[in-house]
Formats: structure tokens, sequence, C-alpha cells
């Protein structure tokens, strides 16, 4: 019986120990895989959204970049807030939206932009989404009456090729393009109702070609512009017909010609150069 009872202590002792050598493994759950990154995704072509489902299904892919040109035309579309991971494209159109407010979606776009479009969007109000883009072959801003500034531009330090603002009825001033210093081709500033000014121009220096300022009512003063030291082509200024002075142009050092036709509040020629003058039409030649 006592042999038994040794043999049976024996074994438990035995037992346990073995049970303690055993390694240990920690649970499933502590064991976590490394992070997985999330690579670029990128579009081969040109993309065409028409409705706002195309934009919500195009968004679902998660893409980071289209190779092509990004057209965004419809009355539909309301939101570009699917397409947030996109962080490249050829060249950007946004055109007759008439029930798009801002851009928001777009604030990733960071890189060169051959071409931004921005036309006949009614209700359009902010552009502020573009503000990581710093360089862009041509920029228009056309037809937009709800758009007040051009805040959302502050990135922009060169544009390659040419500029055009115009016919955007509510368009105060050109804040938003504080950072904006050279231009390639041509600048217009045309037929923008409600612009008092050309705030935002300030570190603006040189231009490659024409500048033509037209038709803007209640543009006052070119102050806006008064870092500007050269224009390889003519400075058109005609019918604005609030302006009252050319002061801002007093550091302009290079210049074709400078021709002034239409302003009929003009009381200042604060200029150098000879003017000549027929029939309210006046003309500088360097």
């Amino acid at each position: 019986m006592k042999s038994s009872l040794l043999l049976f202590i024996l074994s438990l002792f035995l037992l346990s120990c073995s049970k303690s050598e055993e390694p240990t493994t920690p649970p499933a759950e502590q064991q976590k895989p490394p992070e997985e990154e999330i690579g670029e995704k990128v579009f081969e072509g040109d993309v065409l959204f028409a409705t706002q489902e195309e934009v919500d299904l195009f968004g679902e892919s998660m893409y980071t970049g289209i190779s092509g040109s990004l057209r965004i035309e419809g009355e539909t579309i309301e939101s570009l807030l699917p397409l947030s991971t996109l962080k490249s494209s050829f060249a950007i159109s946004v055109i007759n939206c008439p029930n798009l407010k801002t851009l928001s979606g777009l604030d990733s776009v960071e890189s060169y932009i051959n071409n931004i479009f921005i036309s006949d969007n009614e209700v359009l109000e902010s552009i502020e989404s573009l503000q990581n883009i710093t360089e862009i072959g041509t920029l228009d801003i056309v037809d937009n009456d709800q758009l007040t500034s051009l805040v959302g531009l502050g990135s922009i330090t060169n544009i390659r090729f040419k500029a055009r603002i115009l016919a955007n009825q509510n368009l105060k001033s050109l804040t938003g393009l504080d950072q904006l210093q050279s231009i390639t081709n041509e600048f217009e500033i045309l037929n923008n109702q409600s612009l008092e000014s050309l705030s935002g121009l300030g570190s603006l220096v040189s231009i490659g070609q024409e500048l033509s300022i037209r038709d803007n009512v209640m543009l006052q003063s070119i102050e806006g512009m008064s870092n500007i030291e050269d224009i390889g082509g003519e400075i058109i200024i005609s019918d604005n017909t609030s302006l009252k002075s050319l002061e801002g142009l007093e550091g302009l050092s290079s210049v074709r010609s400078l021709s002034i036709d239409g302003n009929q509040s003009l009381v200042s020629l604060k200029r150098t150069g000879k003017p000549e003058r027929s029939d309210n039409n006046f003309r500088y030649y360097k």
C-alpha cells in the first residue's frame, strides 16, 4: 500500500516538472503583424466625371494619381470628397457644375499641374482646396459668379505658360496669388465686374509677354502690382471706368509698350516715359 502511494506521488511530481519546462507562446492577439503600407495607385489615362455617382464610384478605388487629365463636368455633382486620396493629375478641369460649392476633396493634390481650368460654376464659393499646388502650366479662372477671392492658390510661385482671370462677377481682389513671382507668357485680367484692386499680386516680378487689364468697371487702383519689374510684351489697360491712377507701375524697368484706352476716371498718369495722347488714348514707349 505504501509503495503504491509513493509511486503515485512520484508520478505527480514528474508530471508537474515536465509542464513547467514547456516553452510559453504569447497569445495570438499579442502578435502584431507589421503595418501594411499603402502604395501609389495610378489610373492610366483621362478621367471624365459627369455625375456624382461616377465621382463616388471612382473614389471607392482610392486612386492616388491620374496619368492623364481629370475633367469634372456635370449638373448633379455636389461633392468631390470621394477624391480625397488623389495626389496628382496631369490637368484638372472643373466646368459647368452648377451645384458644386467647393473643391474639397482635391486637398491632397500637390504635384505640378499642366492646366487648371475652373469655369462656369454658378455657386462655387471657394477654391481653397488647391492650396498644396506649387507650380502650374496654365491657370484659367473663368465665369464663376460666387467666387470672391483666389485663396487656395497661395502656394503657386510660377505659372509656366499663361493665366486668365475672366468674368468672375463677385471677385473683389486677387488675394490668394500672394506667392506668385512669375508668369512665363501672358496674364489677362478681364471683365471682373466687382474687382476693386489687384491686391494679391505683390510678389509678382515678371511677365514674359503681354499684361492685359480690361473691362473691370470697379477697379480703382493697380497698386497691388507694385513689385513688377519686367514685362516682355505690351501692357494694355483699357475700359476700366473707375481706374483713377497708374500708381503701382513705378518699379517697372522693362516693357515693350504701354497702351491706355477708355479709362474714363483716370486723373493721374504717374509713370516714366513720354505720353502721346489722342482721343483718350495714351501710349507709352520705353
